[in-house]
């Protein structure tokens, strides 16, 4: 099999799993020009919270549409918007080096980080006890392409950024 067909038939059985459980995920696409997020629901069929930068009030924040600064904007208004519409809590699946992590938990909401890379996972524990954000991030060191350790509705939504 290619490297293509097997990523998606990973991303498939993860999403499949996560259903399981009844929890909303999070899914940002990317392009050259431009950055889309948005919150879909477990039953699949709704969006609680949406932000591109093609919104207008992102446009007008940012000159160019497909960086960084972009990437950030939509971050933020997601965030407020996902906020505005009850979201609490989060699970961020492969964390990496938490930028994402410690974005969310800035903004308040709790986040249950998931890697299955110990060392990330205890570049995130420092990290937060550094920006004193422990109460908000909890890590746990976990294979997802196994069983995910959480009961149904544990977390509000899913993000793998």
């Amino acid at each position: 099999m290619s490297k293509k067909i097997d990523r998606l038939r990973r991303a498939k059985k993860t999403r499949a799993r996560i259903n399981k459980l009844g929890a909303d995920r999070l899914c940002v696409h990317k392009t050259s020009k431009h950055v889309y997020a948005q919150v879909i629901s477990s039953n699949r069929s709704t969006v609680i919270a949406c932000a591109s930068s093609l919104d207008k009030e992102i446009r007008d924040k940012v000159k160019y549409t497909g960086n960084i600064k972009a990437a950030i904007v939509v971050g933020e208004i997601l965030a407020k918007r996902a906020k505005k519409a009850g979201v609490k809590k989060i699970i961020e699946l492969g964390a990496g080096q938490g930028r994402d992590t410690f974005y969310f938990a800035k903004m308040g909401f709790y986040v249950q980080v998931l890697d299955y890379s110990q060392s990330a996972i205890d570049h995130i524990i420092e990290k937060s006890k550094t920006l004193q954000l422990t109460n908000f991030i909890t890590a746990q060191c976990c294979d997802l392409r196994k069983i995910i350790p959480f009961k149904k509705r544990a977390r509000e939504f899913f993000g793998s950024i």
